[in-house]
């Protein structure tokens, strides 16, 4: 993960052919603080790898009392500029691996123009890894790896990259370890990978801190 300013990003990545459609989002966790997930994803996506995300990254979330409000912004920026809720964050689900670290799934970035934070997840790496893990020994071998699917990774990934939107770095357990295990993976399907208590803490007064400053100007 990286973190960088870049002006413009929506110019340069839009013309991929940003798109998708979701459910409407579910109501937040209550009594959690609400993050709006604004997600722009490439039209390769199919709706039932985008719900699979939403719901992954939400009970991710939802470990470190955390509401996602995720809001399906198709192709066009505009669609998703004004918002209600005063934490957004942009996500966009790229076609491409990163150029120079194909093995990086995720980053974080910042659009100088709104200040306002960007995920992007890099799909042919994630799916690189399902059809890895898939073909595994220990894949092939333990059951509980079977459904791992796509959307479980992006969600995963998302939610990792959202830790870093507020300041988490890398851990040796739970959701933002730098590189997941077998066990972790099989602890994803088995509702068991969580933020940890000192993560949970620190995303939820970075959230709330947030959150008091007001909604940024995204128009």
């Amino acid at each position: 993960m990286s973190t960088a300013i870049i002006p413009g990003i929506f110019s340069a990545l839009l013309a991929l052919g940003l798109m998708g459609t979701v459910p409407e989002p579910a109501p937040g966790v209550a009594g959690a603080a609400t993050v709006q997930l604004q997600v722009f994803a490439h039209a390769a996506v199919d709706g039932p790898t985008l719900q699979l995300a939403r719901t992954t990254v939400s009970k991710l979330l939802e470990s470190a009392r955390i509401g996602a409000e995720w809001r399906d912004c198709g192709t066009v920026a505009s669609t998703c500029h004004e918002s209600s809720e005063p934490v957004v964050v942009i996500v966009l689900l790229l076609p491409v691996a990163k150029t120079t670290e194909e093995d990086v799934s995720g980053e974080v970035v910042q659009d100088q123009s709104t200040r306002v934070p960007s995920v992007l997840v890099y799909l042919p790496t994630l799916a690189d890894r399902v059809r890895t893990i898939g073909q595994s020994a220990a894949g092939r071998s333990n059951p509980a790896l079977a459904p791992l699917q796509l959307g479980h990774l992006v969600g995963l990934a998302i939610a990792h990259e959202v830790g870093h939107v507020f300041g988490l770095p890398h851990t040796s357990s739970g959701v933002m370890k730098a590189r997941l295990a077998t066990d972790d993976l099989i602890a994803l399907h088995a509702a068991r990978l969580t933020f940890t208590p000192k993560d949970t803490a620190t995303m939820r007064q970075a959230l709330v801190s947030r959150t008091r400053l007001g909604a940024p100007d995204t128009r």
